[in-house]
């Protein structure tokens, strides 16, 4: 019974020298004279990262363009326009849509749309392509890119969206509104 009593007591002892010797190996003095443990260890570390897509309307949100009569036309081209700003964290494509405002769809010669919208470079560079000229952006279905690549750094963000409005030439006379939609995605 001795003989496994100090078998016991020396594997014991072996095990305390050798975390006793690992705990002094990873001391060291420090430049204030005590010992410090340095530590031996690893985590890992997860970082997960978003994107935030996100188009925020900065001027024009509330527009009226007047009283209009049938075969008129009027835009926010005179104006300040509608501002639009990127406040995501990537580059988007931005398209514009309002599906109803009038009741007749008998438009004068040359309209392109009874609504249409086309953009501008409000800080030099914001977007990797641009509307320059008016396109249909009015009814179910006609959403098009008005703004291309719109960039998300501050100095690059923001540009102007111009709205073309034509009446009808037999719509019906009242208050006519409606809501443009502008919908961003990552680019």
């Amino acid at each position: 019974m001795n003989k496994v009593y100090t078998a016991t007591t020396v594997v014991l002892l072996i095990a305390i020298m050798l975390l006793a010797g690992n705990f002094f190996v990873n001391l060291k003095m420090s430049p204030t004279g005590y010992f410090t443990a340095t530590p031996t260890g690893a985590a890992d570390v997860n970082v997960t990262v978003s994107q935030a897509v996100s188009v925020l309307v900065t001027t024009g949100s509330a527009l009226n363009l007047g009283s209009l009569y049938p075969s008129d036309f009027n835009s926010t081209a005179s104006g300040a326009g509608i501002i639009l700003e990127n406040n995501g964290s990537v580059d988007v494509n931005v398209t514009a849509n309002m599906p109803t405002l009038f009741t007749s769809t008998n438009l004068p010669a040359g309209a392109v749309a009874a609504v249409s919208c086309k953009s501008a470079d409000l800080e030099p560079g914001s977007a990797t392509t641009l509307q320059a000229t008016y396109v249909n952006c009015y009814g179910v279905g006609n959403t098009p890119v008005l703004v291309g690549g719109l960039k998300y750094a501050n100095a690059t963000d923001t540009v102007r969206v111009d709205i073309n409005v034509v009446v009808p030439t037999d719509e019906s006379i009242g208050l006519k509104q409606g809501i443009v939609t502008f919908t961003a995605s990552a680019s």
